[in-house]
């Protein structure tokens, strides 16, 4: 499509990554009340699946996602998937949100918040 915006754009000629098959499964219940629409999946670069991304709406009714993370015997949280720089991480997380916005459950969810 002409004058389209590219999924991933080049910083400093580098590639961003690139983010396929985007899928959504919405919370339930009382996880609704705290901000959670539901838990986003994706493919990152066509070679790495990501699952379990939490996608919130914040207080300042924003959009934004989370990435998983585990819990050790001491209740600290450690990252499963960490995204090595900003930039990336803008990309990856306006990717997801984009396409998101075109599945049917997740436009469900999002509606049902407001």
């Amino acid at each position: 499509m002409r004058g389209a915006k590219p999924r991933a754009q080049a910083r400093d000629g580098v590639r961003a990554p690139v983010v396929s098959d985007v899928g959504f499964a919405p919370a339930r219940g009382a996880l609704v009340g705290t901000g959670l629409l539901g838990w986003a999946r994706f493919t990152l670069d066509g070679m790495i699946r990501i699952d379990g991304v939490g996608v919130r709406v914040t207080r300042r009714r924003t959009l934004e996602i989370t990435l998983p993370e585990r819990k050790d015997a001491r209740g600290r949280n450690h990252p499963i998937v960490s995204i090595a720089d900003a930039c990336a991480r803008a990309s990856i997380s306006e990717q997801v949100l984009d396409a998101l916005r075109q599945c049917e459950s997740f436009v469900s969810a999002r509606d049902a918040l407001q």
